[in-house]
């Protein structure tokens, strides 16, 4: 289908060019072709009508059964003397209809042919004498049979001011008139049909504009909501329309996109300051305490009692010391931002980096990656620390036995990586204090471990959550954003 432009063009010609020609031609050139065949025709047909009438009103003596004789007498020599005309009256007062001669070469007719015959006559002069004794003046009109056209003159029959008979004169016109009469005909109904065409033509192309108009419409609409969704191809200048939305969609999502990973990277590299300034300033007095503790140890340690509370401190202090490693740990930079991964790899190297450790603790661990490649955006280097931060603590939650499982999926439009333990599992009342810093449940932890990871996986777009059954292990899943972009095999996300 062609442009919008094309359209109304096309539509246009339908409506009004093709149409308007077909009654041009009815009007003038055929009408001007009729006028030539029936001109000389009328004018002798009126000759003889009248002539007729005038003899019957010249010898009826006024006794309505000697009109049919008059007739009779009057048409005979006038019939024959124009053959191929056919004369007839009509009586008003009885009905009857008599006829003088033949439109064609004819054989003698039997009554009941005759009888036949006058009866057709009458139906098809009816329309004649019924607009001759409405008006009372002679008429000329083109009648016409299922097979044939023909012109008759038909002239009012009068005694005084009354009309008694209607008297005509009729020839059958020259065939070259029927065939234009039927081709006239004939133009009309195709000119009729197309402009039937061109209506339900007009109607599909409104509707067609008007339904491509609102698929863009709720197009825009979806677009407001999510600016992955395209708008429907379609033909013609609303495709292009189309095509520059989707065009316009992709590049205002690719900025989107840009500006996320730049918030992204900015906020970690805020938070990352903030918690090494404060890992900083928390070092110094806790090293003022831990020398203080070292100095009365060695002075007073002989003294009953002090070296049980100089052990609580020194073991406070070394608590201390490391939530200050973690906070430095997670300070320190990692990677040059945010990197293209594929989260298979990146689990991958994780798992390898941990091995000798699992190893040497004599537990059991596999790694299952997802079939197809999971590209995601983010730091390497915090998103394995937050693998490695999850699987030390499923390795103290399985202590000297038990096996762990990584597992890589998709979920959606989400890469996932669930970390599953059969350790010892967690509490219900324990689970709602999970990601709260500085709650834990290991003696030696500093209960910021799960709380930076949540924060981490945050920053990157994602979630972190935790399902457990209590003695019998706990799964941790963390899900990411799939990004649209294909990622590179040639970098190793464990340098990241």
């Amino acid at each position: 289908m062609g442009g919008l432009r094309v359209q109304v063009i096309i539509v246009v010609a339908l409506l009004l060019v093709v149409p308007l020609l077909v009654m041009l031609y009815d009007l003038r050139a055929a009408s001007r072709s009729d006028d030539v065949l029936v001109r000389d025709l009328e004018a002798r047909l009126t000759q003889v009508a009248t002539g007729l009438a005038a003899e019957i009103e010249a010898r009826w003596d006024g006794e309505p059964e000697d009109l049919p004789g008059v007739f009779r007498d009057v048409a005979a020599p006038l019939a024959a003397g124009n053959p191929g005309t056919r004369l007839g009256l009509y009586v008003v007062d009885t009905g009857q209809l008599f006829v003088e001669g033949f439109l064609h070469e004819y054989r003698e007719l039997t009554p009941e042919e005759q009888e036949v015959r006058e009866r057709r006559i009458l139906t098809e002069a009816a329309a004649g004498i019924a607009s001759v004794l409405a008006g009372g003046q002679p008429l000329t009109r083109v009648g016409q049979t299922w097979d044939d056209h023909f012109l008759e003159a038909l002239v009012p029959v009068r005694a005084g001011t009354r009309t008694v008979a209607v008297a005509w004169a009729e020839q059958r016109l020259h065939p070259v008139f029927a065939e234009r009469a039927r081709t006239r005909l004939v133009l009309r109904y195709a000119a009729l049909g197309t402009l039937t065409v061109g209506l339900l033509f007009t109607m599909w192309a409104v509707l067609n504009f008007a339904g491509q108009v609102r698929r863009i419409k709720e197009g825009l609409g979806a677009l407001e909501r999510d600016l992955q969704h395209t708008l429907p191809e379609m033909p013609g200048e609303m495709g292009q329309i189309a095509a520059a939305i989707n065009k316009m969609a992709a590049g205002l999502a690719e900025k989107e996109r840009q500006i996320e990973q730049f918030r992204r990277s900015e906020n970690l590299v805020a938070l990352g300051r903030l918690v090494t300034e404060i890992a900083h300033e928390l070092r110094n007095p806790v090293s003022i305490i831990q020398a203080v503790v070292q100095v009365m140890g060695s002075e007073l340690g002989h003294m009953a009692g002090v070296g049980q509370y100089v052990q609580k401190v020194e073991d406070q202090v070394a608590r201390h010391q490391k939530m200050v490693e973690e906070l430095l740990e997670f300070g320190r930079p990692g990677g040059s931002g945010v990197d293209l991964l594929d989260l298979n790899d990146l689990v991958r190297a994780t798992v390898a980096s941990v091995e000798p450790l699992l190893t040497r603790r004599g537990l059991g661990h596999s790694f299952l990656p997802a079939a197809e490649p999971l590209p995601v955006e983010g730091n390497g280097a915090k998103l394995q620390q937050v693998l490695v931060n999850l699987i030390m603590n499923a390795v103290q939650a399985m202590g000297a036995g038990g096996t762990l499982t990584l597992r890589c999926f998709r979920l959606g439009d989400r890469a996932c990586v669930a970390v599953e333990d059969t350790g010892e599992g967690i509490a219900p009342e324990e689970m709602a204090r999970l990601f709260v810093p500085f709650q834990t449940r290991k003696p030696a932890g500093g209960g910021l471990g799960l709380a930076i990871s949540e924060q981490i996986v945050k920053i990157h777009g994602g979630t972190i959550d935790v399902a457990s059954e209590y003695g019998r292990g706990t799964t941790v899943r963390v899900c990411l954003p799939l990004s649209r972009r294909e990622v590179r095999r040639d970098v190793d996300p464990g340098d990241r």
